[in-house]
């Protein structure tokens, strides 16, 4: 199944390892870490923290996690239970009411919310412009979170997590409201982070024609 680098994308995002540690008011010690996973000071983590990256946060009983994270995360697929996979699949296809082609490049779109960023991405008609032109290599969804305020509409491509099934594994980060997937026939993935343009999203598309 080539939708498997979804759940490689998922197990990237919740990898955490050990590090260094500061006093906060609760009392709990806080740990910083790098794009790799070693410990860092504060003034260090404050330093390298920047437009290709944000601070994913973990808190257990005693500590306080923080570890900086790429804003775009690309792979290739792995060996993955079948079990998972298909259930993986099943969702974004209940989600979506439509099989996928696995012989498309397939863009998920996902948003916690129905803001001005969600408004311009409906209506931009230089990527919905491309959609139409490829529309027999590529497949485009905008899906709003259950929470969103945004109503379904097929037409537009606009469709809802009405389980928060996504959100709840893929697109999981509680201070990301936009995340963007691109998933290619070749098996290859690339999630997006945050606030990227929805056009540029077209790039990791063609940087691979």
């Amino acid at each position: 199944m080539k939708i498997n680098h979804l759940l490689l994308a998922l197990a990237l995002v919740f990898c955490f390892s050990a590090s260094s540690s500061f006093a906060q008011k609760d009392n709990k010690k806080v740990i910083y870490q790098d794009l790799e996973g070693e410990k860092i000071c504060k003034r260090r983590f404050k330093k390298r923290l920047d437009a290709a990256s944000f601070v994913q946060t973990r808190e257990t009983e005693n500590v306080i996690i923080k570890q900086l994270q790429p804003r775009i995360i690309e792979g290739q697929l792995t060996a993955i239970a079948q079990g998972s996979i298909s259930k993986m699949v099943t969702a974004i296809e209940t989600i979506l009411q439509q099989k996928i082609d696995p012989d498309k490049n397939l863009l998920l779109h996902y948003y916690k919310q129905n803001d001005d960023i969600f408004k311009k991405d409906v209506t931009d008609a230089l990527y919905w412009g491309f959609m139409d032109k490829h529309a027999s290599e590529f497949a485009s969804f905008l899906i709003g979170s259950k929470d969103s305020g945004i109503s379904q509409d097929k037409e537009k491509h606009v469709f809802i997590d009405e389980t928060n099934y996504l959100e709840s594994t893929i697109f999981s980060e509680p201070n990301i409201q936009l995340y963007h997937l691109l998933i290619r026939p070749n098996g290859s993935y690339k999630l997006y982070y945050g606030e990227f343009d929805i056009v540029y999203t077209i790039n990791g598309v063609l940087e691979y024609y």
